[in-house]
């Protein structure tokens, strides 16, 4: 008998232990909302202390104004995002206290991305010791039909499992029975229409930091531009004649900043007579050297045709070498550093600052089709990277415009395209609206302007004169050229190709039937219109083209290239 009753009497000492333990034995939280998204909060809390506090602190939202306990004004500092109050005038020994915070806070109405408000209310900020029971209210100033969402800190979502809601005129009143665990918050949050909050839904257009971020470097780009590389509009000289020093294969490096055409600097050279160009049956295209370049022709010319045959007299021009000298080609920009000033700005430079701010839309987007942090935080990373590249690939859209090969246009189109549907499915239409043209305009800045000194501004003046000229001139008075000149549509098809007229300027001729062409060679007997000439010189070119574009493809299926 007297085990038994040791035993009942150390139960009772384990209980009441355990009842005497710090916490909140109840709070009950009255909020009031008003029309502006301003609040007032009370907040009743029943302390049970077991044992003396040399301090102790109540925490509330950081944002709260004109705090009180008991009626008794208190100032609160910030720390950890949540405001302060030392309560230990008011718990002065171990025991039972009821305390009673009022306070307001400013505008608990905020905007999404997608123009709508959402109201986000910290009903309880994570006091040290744990919360036996819980009640609130929340008073709208109107009627309401969206359902609010609650989290805590340990629950998370799942803490409306535990909660008892209802709503009565316009009240959201609930209830927490089973009490929350220490440094535990609680908030509400709920979509509010703007009719409720016409204050608020006034600021809908407020600037998040990633808006502040793409102004910021939009801003950057702009001052670089205007310090390093502002320039009056090119201007166009109309010439008949193709400009002296280079090959067709370079007009955008000259005019764009545009990588090399090799193809077209290929056609160049046999055009001016040193290689024959011969379509074989088959498929095959043949480039003949008929002589060596000699130092008349830029050393970057020389040494890609020593490159292309080396001690070879006859090259494959669908074969691998051809396609690996191709591409190695169109990444360099040879001579363009001689047609600016020598502090002239990096038109890279400009170009990066304005991609950024494709990176930061990503962001943007993002944050609108994600509401975990997880699965935001990794499409951040993926559509900043896709912003990112969609935004340099329409840049180099813009600057192909001029030139026969489309490619980085239809991969810009393609792009902008993806990102227009992207910002339409995440309802930030307004994003595509303006980055795309913005980006499109960057592009034509960052190629066609720059300070460039005497040389590049009459070169650029030649080229955009040249392709005026093909554009603009008559079939009457190119075919008076031609009865002085019979060779003049020859001379002038590859530049017409290369700047991308050469179907309007073949067309001019009509059906007039040309001699035979002494550098490209067909297997047919039947002399050419020019339109079916200029036709067999485009479809040329493809074919020299073709393997050095499957290359990525090739070696992405680990193709033998």
């Amino acid at each position: 008998m007297r085990r038994i009753f040791i035993l009942i009497l150390c139960c009772l000492c384990v209980i009441g232990s355990v009842s005497a333990v710090s916490g909140v034995s109840s709070a009950n939280s009255r909020t009031t909302v008003a029309a502006d998204g301003t609040c007032q909060v009370t907040l009743r809390v029943n302390l049970r202390i077991d044992e003396a506090q040399n301090k102790l602190t109540f925490p509330l939202p950081e944002r709260a104004k004109d705090i009180s306990v008991n009626g008794k004004p208190v100032t609160a500092p910030r720390k950890n995002g949540v405001r302060n109050v030392d309560i230990s005038d008011f718990v002065l020994a171990t025991g039972r206290y009821e305390l009673t915070f009022s306070y307001t806070l400013p505008d608990i109405i905020t905007s999404d991305r997608k123009g709508g408000l959402m109201m986000t209310l910290e009903l309880l900020s994570g006091f040290a010791y744990p919360v036996d029971s819980m009640e609130f209210s929340v008073t709208l100033p109107g009627d309401f039909e969206e359902k609010p969402a609650f989290t805590s800190t340990y629950h998370q979502e799942a803490i409306e499992t535990v909660m008892d809601i209802s709503v009565e005129d316009g009240t959201i009143v609930g209830s927490i029975p089973g009490g929350l665990k220490d440094k535990e918050k609680l908030t509400m949050t709920m979509a509010v229409s703007g009719d409720m909050f016409p204050q608020s839904a006034a600021k809908r257009w407020a600037l998040d930091t990633t808006d502040l971020l793409m102004l910021l470097f939009a801003g950057l780009a702009l001052l670089y531009w205007l310090l390093t590389m502002r320039s009056l509009p090119p201007k166009a000289v109309r010439t008949a004649s193709p400009p002296e020093g280079f090959s067709p294969g370079e007009l955008g490096c000259q005019l764009a900043g545009n990588g090399v055409d090799f193809s077209m600097m290929v056609v160049g050279w046999a055009q001016m007579g040193y290689l024959l160009i011969r379509r074989e049956k088959g498929g095959k295209i043949l480039l003949q050297k008929r002589m060596d370049m000699g130092n008349e022709r830029s050393d970057f010319e020389m040494a890609y045709f020593r490159k292309l045959f080396g001690q070879r007299q006859t090259v494959d021009g669908t074969g691998a070498h051809y396609a690996r000298l191709c591409r190695k080609a169109n990444s360099q920009i040879p001579g363009v550093s001689m047609n600016f000033r020598r502090f002239a700005g990096n038109p890279n430079i400009f170009r990066a600052l304005c991609a950024v701010i494709g990176a930061l839309s990503g962001v943007s987007l993002a944050s609108a089709f994600a509401v975990d942090t997880v699965l935001r935080v990794i499409l951040s990373i993926l559509l900043g990277i896709l912003g990112l590249i969609t935004a340099w690939q329409v840049q180099s859209a813009a600057k192909c415009i001029p030139f026969r090969e489309k490619l980085p246009l239809w991969l810009g189109l393609g792009l902008a395209g993806l990102w227009a549907v992207l910002g339409i499915a995440s309802g930030e239409w307004d994003i595509p609206l303006f980055l795309l043209p913005a980006q499109f305009l960057v592009g034509l800045a960052s190629g066609y302007t720059g300070r460039r000194n005497d040389m590049g501004k009459q070169i650029q003046a030649e080229i955009l004169g040249l392709r005026r000229h093909l554009r603009r001139v008559s079939g009457k008075e190119l075919q008076n050229i031609m009865r002085l000149n019979p060779d003049v549509f020859y001379q002038l098809a590859p530049w017409a190709l290369a700047l991308d007229v050469d179907r309007g300027f073949a067309k001019r001729l009509g059906n007039a039937r040309l001699p035979q062409c002494s550098y490209l060679i067909a297997e047919t007997d039947d002399r050419l219109t020019a339109r079916q000439w200029a036709q067999l010189l485009r479809q040329t070119v493809a074919e020299l083209d073709l393997r050095q574009k499957r290359m990525p493809i090739d070696r992405l299926l680990g193709r033998q290239i």
